[in-house]
């Protein structure tokens, strides 16, 4: 085989023979001279031909694109390429007869040494597990499909980022990436997130007791592990770590509504407000108030009766003392009357 045509379906990075994907124009050097300088230290201006390859693989592209979007952020972040030298005056593809593919079958051995348990549903796609503590659930689930690429889920959540504990995978893995990922998820924890205010999570329930979701405005509620998590939860977290920095982070947001809750008056809700949009608790609440204000009103209305009732004895009383002053003074002059008129 020519050596020049050789090198054409190699990556000029990683060295894998995927550079040429069929149906699409291949990926010039050239044109990632910049990033490559920035993120490798790499000048591929200085490439002899004939010795280095022309093409890059889309799967450093996309490691090299996520590199540089953490840069833009002033992010420190290593860009997880593995680069291959090409300085040997021998080639080893040149005189490969036969290319052997890598399958899902060889992720699937390399996988062996890690604590991870396989599954292969079908040839599409393959499944990684990692158990809790107690082996009664699982904590984190691995999928690797047909084209390489895969989905991570923490604690039912599917983690949008590919950078995990400072390691940046990219879209998708090789046999090396995905030997580094077993072992970063062997050696991960997961983040327990706020289970400690459990106090929040029944004020936020509804009127039958529906499971909230939002208990902030960025913090939801996971009934299956009964804790609240942040929305921007990192999930993976290292074995000595109990809680992630976000989850530590806004604690204070949670303390904040607890106190709410607590303080007297502060969560005194409208009189008109309509009770079908009103929580359980909140409702609870309003009934145990509502018997308040009727005992207040009935022994009011005892006492008011009470001072009407003393008050109408007084004033019969008074009327009384009246009539009787009267009638005594009646009879006192009714005899006057009489003898002068004789």
């Amino acid at each position: 085989m020519d050596h020049s045509i050789c090198l054409e379906p190699i990556c000029r990075l990683c060295g894998c023979k995927r550079a040429i994907r069929e149906g699409f124009r291949p990926y010039l050097k050239e044109k990632y001279e910049n990033i490559i300088i920035s993120a490798l230290k790499i000048n591929v201006t200085f490439d002899v031909l004939g010795v280095h390859p022309p093409y890059i693989c889309q799967c450093c592209i996309l490691k090299l694109k996520r590199w540089r979007k953490f840069s833009n952020r002033n992010i420190k972040k290593i860009c997880n390429i593995h680069v291959v030298s090409f300085q040997d005056t021998e080639c080893k593809f040149c005189n490969v007869t036969e290319v052997v593919p890598v399958t899902l079958e060889d992720f699937k051995n390399a996988a062996v040494n890690s604590h991870l348990i396989p599954s292969f549903p079908n040839e599409d796609e393959l499944h990684f597990i990692k158990l809790t503590k107690d082996g009664n659930n699982i904590s984190i689930n691995l999928t690797v499909f047909k084209d390489f690429s895969w989905a991570l889920i923490v604690a039912g959540i599917t983690m949008q980022t590919k950078s995990l504990l400072g390691e940046d995978f990219g879209d998708f893995l090789n046999l090396q990436d995905f030997s580094k990922l077993c072992n970063v998820i062997e050696n991960a924890g997961t983040c327990t997130g706020n289970q400690d205010f459990p106090d929040v999570v029944e004020k936020k329930k509804g009127p039958d007791g529906q499971i909230p979701i939002n208990i902030t405005k960025n913090d939801i509620y996971c009934h299956l592990h009964c804790t609240i998590r942040h929305k921007k939860c990192e999930l993976l977290v290292s074995k000595d770590t109990k809680r992630c920095r976000v989850c530590k982070m806004f604690r204070s947001d949670l303390a904040a509504k607890r106190n709410a809750y607590r303080a007297p008056g502060r969560d005194q809700l409208k009189p008109k407000t309509p009770n079908i949009h009103l929580s359980r608790a909140q409702l609870e609440d309003k009934l145990a108030t509502l018997k308040g204000e009727c005992r207040q009103l009935k022994q009011r209305n005892r006492c008011l009766q009470d001072k009407v009732t003393t008050y109408a004895n007084e004033r019969a009383k008074l009327l009384a003392k009246l009539l009787a002053a009267e009638s005594t003074v009646m009879d006192d002059v009714e005899p006057e009357i009489e003898s002068n008129s004789i």
